[in-house]
């Protein structure tokens, strides 16, 4: 098999295992997380542009986890300890953690430079 067909069945065999899910169903889950409505079509965009809505997401070289991209190196262990879940946790179909996760990382990431946005870097793509 050449390297490329290996990849291209490597990507279909990860996109299986995981539950794509529509914007409803995301609206309304971060909706019963309370997440405010002003958000709420934002982190629609980032999940749509990081995971194309897929729950249980890892990118490539495996620093981003679950439907919103969540990184690994302060968020998720290990290495990341920010949000006290392991990154496996992320790539679920519950989507609790995810939530949970995304706006603790808003939260910190706006303490500290101003702009919770800016932990994504796919939040270009997302100005409503």
């Amino acid at each position: 098999m050449r390297p490329s067909s290996a990849l291209v069945v490597l990507l279909v065999a990860v996109s299986l295992e995981g539950k794509v899910i529509g914007v409803n169903e995301l609206r309304l889950a971060l909706m019963d997380f309370v997440v405010p409505e002003w958000m709420i079509p934002i982190f629609i965009c980032i999940a749509q542009h990081e995971s194309k809505f897929n729950t249980s997401f890892e990118s490539l070289d495996g620093r981003k986890h679950g439907i919103f991209g969540i990184q690994n190196r302060l968020w998720c262990s290990p290495p990341g300890i920010g949000c006290g879940i392991t990154c496996d946790s992320l790539r679920n179909e519950d989507l609790g953690n995810d939530v949970r996760c995304a706006l603790q990382v808003f939260l910190e990431t706006d303490r500290f430079l101003g702009q919770g946005w800016k932990a994504w870097d796919t939040y270009k793509f997302c100005h409503l």
